[in-house]
């Protein structure tokens, strides 16, 4: 770190402190940057220049989330503050939440003579819009005009970013028609907040229409614009509208990125088309994207449903190599696909290799394989795998339809002490458990 030491005789000046302050700030060396704050004074700069140097203090304070220690410094500056360090300071307190700090700043503001500009209210707006404090927002968005600061796209906003993430974009779609009755304009971020808040509710027709409208303003849809929409029809199952999209991407230049391959992977793999999720991955993999946990437990997840085990298994193999640890999710496809097959010898060979690997096995774990050896006829074994459950790991315990199926089969064999040993392990605070007890005494008659 550049310092005064290696600095000799350097000629004092704001900016050579100001980058000496601001690099100690980067660093977190706040001492280091109030010390030589504190020297820039004692050399009889000016006011402004000091200023200045306390705002980078600020600002590092407040880029590191360390909002007590910015407003502290706020409160303790040597010179009087200005706009750019009251703007800062409210920023901070709205960005963390803490909105009735931000007001109770505004209101100082006021009282030592700096006027709030067009920085502070939209701070101030932003804060207040996604607390939900709606009816504030629009009462400070007046003071702003009367103030003479002409309200924009950016100010309304956070308005519509709440409302669209409380899950109502037509009241968000009001705001919007507020906006061009006043004249102003949205910019491609409303439209893009609105869009994906229709593609969150399901409702394709209005999320398209949203297209539209930002042609209309000259707008071109975004690649977060596609990849919305196309979320939208895989989750609705329409493959052929995705397919049309991802044409009309390649026709607009929208390159896609890796959320785009992601969906598409997911989405296949869900379906257990796995030739199109092979080949999305494969595109992924050629753009120079890796494959995040979610992208390869859905592809995992995919090729056990279709029955390819050896390939599944060889993938986990790969997935290691690029440093993409599997997880207890991972594991469980790889269990439940053996078990569908029959295969249980490979399914207890998994759910250890899960335990060596520092994975820990719950309740899906156990109720998967539980009922794949009650299928493959190995009740014993199963009844022993539900001792050694509930007695150990009651985060692992089995689900209620798995006690159920475990106890039928016991039934089926006459191994009525040891159903009756799997329904006192069930315990009587499940519905299913009456049910039990019936089955039980029917088969014992």
């Amino acid at each position: 770190m550049l310092d005064r030491k290696t600095l000799g005789e350097f000629v004092h000046s704001e900016f050579t402190y100001g980058t000496l302050v601001h690099g100690h700030c980067l660093a977190g060396e706040f001492d280091e940057a109030k010390r030589l704050v504190a020297e820039f004074k004692d050399t009889g700069m000016s006011p402004g220049s000091l200023v200045v140097l306390h705002n980078l203090m600020l600002k590092g304070f407040s880029e590191a989330r360390l909002v007590d220690e910015a407003k502290s410094h706020l409160h303790r500056m040597d010179c009087k503050p200005n706009s750019v360090s009251y703007n800062t300071l409210i920023d901070a307190l709205c960005s963390s939440g803490r909105i009735q700090e931000a007001r109770e700043e505004l209101q100082a503001m006021a009282k030592r003579g700096v006027a709030p500009n067009r920085v502070t209210y939209n701070a101030m707006a932003t804060g207040l819009g996604k607390a939900g404090l709606l009816d504030e927002a629009f009462e400070l968005m007046g003071v702003m005009e009367s103030a003479g600061f002409a309200l924009t796209a950016v100010t309304f906003n956070p308005v519509v970013e709440f409302l669209c993430k409380s899950g109502k974009p037509d009241e968000a779609c009001k705001v919007m028609e507020t906006m061009l009755l006043r004249n102003i304009e949205p910019n491609i971020l409303t439209l893009n907040l609105i869009l994906h808040a229709f593609c969150k509710a399901a409702r394709p027709e209005e999320a398209l229409g949203m297209t539209d409208i930002m042609v209309e303003m000259g707008f071109c849809p975004t690649i977060v614009t596609f990849n919305a929409l196309l979320e939208l029809f895989c989750n609705t199952d329409q493959m052929d509208s995705a397919a049309e999209l991802l044409e009309t991407m390649a026709r607009s230049k929208c390159k896609p990125n890796f959320v785009t391959y992601s969906i598409m992977v997911q989405k296949f793999a869900e379906m257990g088309r796995m030739v199109e999720a092979r080949a999305f991955l494969e595109q992924l993999v050629v753009c120079g994207y890796a494959p995040n946990l979610l992208v390869c437990n859905a592809y995992v997840a995919g090729l056990c449903k279709t029955g390819e085990m050896d390939l599944a298994s060889r993938f986990l193999t790969v997935m290691a190599e690029e440093g993409c640890r599997a997880n207890t999710a991972t594991y469980n496809s790889l269990v439940e696909g053996f078990c569908k097959l029959g295969r249980m010898d490979e399914a207890e060979r998994v759910l250890e290799e899960m335990i060596a690997e520092g994975s820990l096995p719950d309740s899906t774990t156990y109720s998967v394989l539980i009922q794949g050896l009650c299928s493959a006829g190995q009740i014993v074994h199963a009844f022993m795998v539900m001792l050694q459950v509930t007695r150990a790991v009651e985060s692992a315990r089995p689900d209620p339809a798995t006690f159920v199926k475990l106890i039928e089969k016991l039934c089926e064999l006459g191994e009525m002490d040891r159903a009756a040993l799997v329904l006192e392990r069930m315990g009587d605070e499940h519905e299913e458990f009456r049910v039990c007890q019936v089955l039980i005494s029917n088969s014992q008659h």
